[in-house]
């Protein structure tokens, strides 16, 4: 009728109600929901640390047989609860998507399965030795800003097993990333720093170059590099020469301008307590604020997908706009996420949105006017570990 394939060897099985507990060798405990039985649906994992062979469920408490590991009990109570619509991952702080997974930057990088939005589940971390900002992901590959550990390449062919396989010391404590080409974009407190990673085990530093401000995002779009300096406003470096950018554009926010977006012939920066701006930027070298909306609220992350904007404003949630008529920006809609949002991005019907301490918060956006928090996947915790 059906089967599900797990990663591991399923060496046992429990079923209480709508899920199958296995265990599954060195997979750790899988969690399945099995109320469609034709349709399994994996919704939870937890690495048991050994070799997990059996399991026993009673009450909220799953029961490991973990061979040489001993006993492990773990607390599995949420799957008798209704959905919270999130993921907790720590204190959340950026996200990107790329297909079937969320890339998570928290005090590393989590990887997470969002195949089923409804029941999205860690499939993988990574401890960085730094402590990460912000991560940009292409192809086989994630670029993660880690702080005073500069720049960290992490292979994602396997997204349930990523390795660090390069790094690039900045000298500096790196902010932000974005990847055109064959370069990373990086950005430190103060610096523009120009890596060439044709060869990701070995990023090679091109150029460097000093701008006004705090660096706190970057967008790199054909032969120009945008910048959201904070205090310093929005700043515009031609990037046409790598070996020797130049800085050809500026304006002065009111605000301290935290992210950009590029779409088109416009620039959509968030100006924290000053909200969203709309800036033309088809004279690279005369950027012009022509739209702005107040967000009420400290305003942190951007993504602009077609005539809407979706924006990230801490403890209100998420704003989506209307921004067809950049001199005139409705509101659609705003939807709280009982978290501080400080960063969003949106594939197909779904927003993905860092929620601070709250998580991974999935929103279906399928009906802008009528966003909704949609089921999600669960956290688990070891309660305690017992070795004879």
């Amino acid at each position: 009728m059906g089967r599900y394939d797990t990663a591991g060897d399923a060496y046992g099985v429990y079923v209480q109600g709508s899920y199958a507990y296995v265990a599954d060798d060195t997979n750790g405990l899988v969690i399945i929901d099995i109320s469609n039985p034709k349709s399994p649906i994996q919704v939870g994992r937890y690495d048991t640390a050994g070799y997990a062979h059996g399991v026993y469920i009673q009450s909220s408490y799953a029961y490991v047989a973990d061979y040489d590991n001993g006993l492990v009990i773990i607390d599995v109570s949420p799957f008798s609860q209704p959905p919270t619509g999130k993921v907790d991952v720590g204190p959340a702080r950026k996200i990107k998507v790329n297909g079937n997974y969320a890339y998570v930057i928290n005090s590393g990088l989590s990887v997470f399965d969002v195949s089923n939005p409804k029941f999205p589940f860690e499939s993988a971390a990574i401890a960085t030795l730094g402590d990460a900002q912000d991560v940009f992901v292409s192809s086989s590959f994630a670029y993660v800003s880690d702080g005073w550990n500069g720049m960290v390449v992490v292979d994602i062919s396997n997204p349930k097993d990523p390795v660090e396989i390069g790094k690039l010391d900045i000298g500096n404590n790196t902010l932000s990333v974005y990847l055109q080409g064959k370069y990373a974009y990086v950005v430190t407190y103060n610096e523009l720093v120009i890596a060439d990673v044709s060869n990701p085990q070995e990023p090679k530093e091109v150029s460097r170059m000093t701008l006004p401000g705090t660096l706190r995002s970057i967008y790199a779009q054909d032969r120009y590099v945008y910048l959201a300096c904070d205090s310093a406003g929005f700043v515009i470096v031609d990037v046409k020469d790598v070996t020797n950018p130049v800085q050809v554009g500026v304006l002065d926010t009111v605000g301290k301008a935290l992210s950009v977006q590029i779409a088109g012939k416009y620039a959509y920066v968030l100006d924290e307590a000053n909200g969203l701006l709309v800036v033309d930027i088809s004279n690279p070298q005369k950027p012009v604020q022509v739209g702005r909306f107040d967000t009420a609220g400290k305003a942190y992350d951007v993504y602009v997908k077609g005539s809407n904007a979706y924006v990230a404003v801490g403890d209100r949630g998420m704003y989506i706009l209307d921004v067809s008529n950049p001199s005139n920006i409705s509101m659609i809609s705003l939807i709280d996420t009982h978290g501080n949002a400080t960063s969003v991005y949106v594939q197909g019907n779904y927003a993905y949105i860092a929620d601070g301490e709250n998580g991974l918060v999935i929103t279906n956006v399928s009906s802008p006017r009528l966003p909704e928090i949609v089921s999600d996947s669960y956290w688990f915790t070891t309660i305690f570990y017992a070795t004879f």
